[in-house]
């Protein structure tokens, strides 16, 4: 039985409810989860169902036991925190110390999502962000292959942890670079581009280049790899990087129509060596 999409804490208000939807959304409908929960929590599995269903509450330490285990990120991990603070809260003053915390953590995600939705390029704050790791750019192009569409597929298919690719959709969602859509990662804005000044330009070079370097560790047929020290005239230096830039627009008129299945990444380098 194939897995549901995974809860959103920020959707819920009562952690109680919230983790009876976690367990439902685990494969075979939940069966074993409340055993994982107990692991985690270090606590009896009988506890764990006087939890979900009476009225015996998680601890603060074990929700924050818990986080790893219910794949959170660290916003997550904290409104999921709350949420437990607040049903165990003793007094009314606790209780709404909590619930403006809460507050405070919703409207600053709704702040968040609504900051550049409409923007077809990024500020050079989200460049720092965007260019920071090659797996921003990967998972942004990865949603367009129809079955790279939820965390865990991504995770699985990057060999990344669930906790990372979350991180990396959101800050995509907030960006308008994907947009959610009835559980499912959808492309938004495909095409973006990095100003030859943007100081990250180098990073992301630089980025693909260590990809590139990984690669060769395990180059298939369906791969290509070539490096070559030529000597040459400087006369036809233009016509080589001619040559180059028109090989650049032949795969771009390619990957235009072409249906997305997979991703690839491909590099080209033509520069000179030593000083001049």
């Amino acid at each position: 039985m194939e897995r549901s999409q995974r809860p959103v804490v920020f959707e819920f208000q009562d952690y109680k409810i919230y983790l009876r939807k976690w367990i439902s959304s685990r494969p075979s409908g939940g069966r074993g989860a409340k055993s994982l929960i107990a692991g985690a929590a270090k606590c009896q599995l009988a506890y764990v169902s006087r939890v979900l269903n009476g009225d015996a509450q998680l601890s603060s330490e074990q929700g924050a036991a818990l986080n790893s285990l219910l794949e959170h990120t660290e916003d997550e991990g904290d409104f999921f925190l709350l949420l437990i603070q607040r049903e165990r809260a003793g007094t009314v003053v606790l209780q709404q110390y909590c619930d403006r915390k809460i507050q405070k953590l919703l409207d600053q995600r709704l702040i968040l999502k609504n900051r550049l939705t409409d923007k077809k390029t990024l500020t050079r704050e989200d460049q720092a962000i965007y260019y920071s790791d090659w797996l921003y750019t990967s998972v942004h192009l990865a949603v367009l292959v129809p079955r790279l569409r939820s965390p865990e597929a991504l995770a699985s298919f990057f060999g990344a942890s669930i906790e990372k690719i979350v991180r990396i959709l959101e800050f995509l969602e907030i960006t308008g670079l994907v947009k959610k859509q009835d559980g499912q990662f959808l492309p938004g804005v495909v095409r973006i581009h990095l100003e030859s000044d943007s100081p990250m330009i180098s990073k992301h070079h630089t980025n693909w280049r260590l990809q590139a370097m990984r690669a060769l560790e395990r180059a298939t047929q369906s791969e290509l790899h070539y490096s070559s020290i030529v000597g040459i005239s400087k006369s036809d230096l233009p016509r080589v990087r001619e040559i180059l830039v028109e090989a650049i627009e032949k795969v771009r008129a390619v990957v235009k129509d072409s249906k997305d299945e997979t991703v690839y990444c491909y590099n080209l380098d033509f520069f000179g060596i030593g000083n001049e």
